[in-house]
């Protein structure tokens, strides 16, 4: 009589596989959570302005246009977080939400540029190229803006890549505009004392 042998079955690892219907993930699901996180990290970013206001908010009063300075950092940061809101909620098409951008572009467009405005008239004890580079820097960040919400309500793909470019610039200059407030403010209160004397 032979021996039996007993043949056991390999071991299986049983990966779940999602439904056919939900493997692949939407165009526009991606891009709400992209805007999602958007929102969160310019949330982050303008929470940290706040503190720089908070910590150093007698200098940067009497600092003449360092107020102004800080409004504008906290619009340029505002912009990317209200964008990353407005792309999270439920969107009827890529055109309402173009005109959302649009709106939102425009709306931050003219606040800055009416805080620029009237810095300029502060900025003369300062150096020219500082103000000018402000200028650049802030306007420059909010154009994209304006530029994706043209280009998303004309139905055009090309949009999405100007909002992630404004985002981008938005949160730079808003970070440069923080570093100012933080650490550049020393300096600026220095030769403000010295032009007192």
């Amino acid at each position: 009589m032979g021996k039996e042998t007993h043949i056991q079955s390999p071991r299986h690892v049983v990966a779940r596989v999602p439904p056919a219907n939900t493997s692949r993930r939407s165009g526009v699901q991606f891009l709400a959570d992209v805007l999602s996180t958007q929102a969160e990290v310019s949330a982050a970013l303008t929470g940290l302005v706040f503190v720089a206001l908070s910590i150093n908010l007698k200098q940067i009063l009497s600092i003449p246009g360092l107020a102004g300075q800080a409004g504008e950092a906290l619009l340029l940061l505002l912009l990317p977080l209200l964008i990353g809101l407005a792309g999270a909620l439920p969107q009827t098409s890529i055109r309402a939400f173009g005109g959302e951008l649009l709106g939102l572009g425009l709306i931050d467009f003219t606040a800055v540029s009416l805080i620029v405005l009237a810095g300029y008239r502060t900025s003369r004890a300062r150096r020219r190229n500082e103000y000018v580079a402000r200028v650049l820097m802030a306007e420059g960040a909010v154009v994209p803006t304006v530029i994706a919400g043209i280009l998303l309500v004309t139905q055009h793909s090309g949009g999405l890549w100007w909002q992630a470019a404004g985002t981008a610039l938005c949160i730079a200059a808003g970070v440069a505009d923080g570093w100012v407030l933080l650490v550049e403010i020393l300096r600026l209160q220095l030769s403000c004392r010295l032009q007192r004397t």
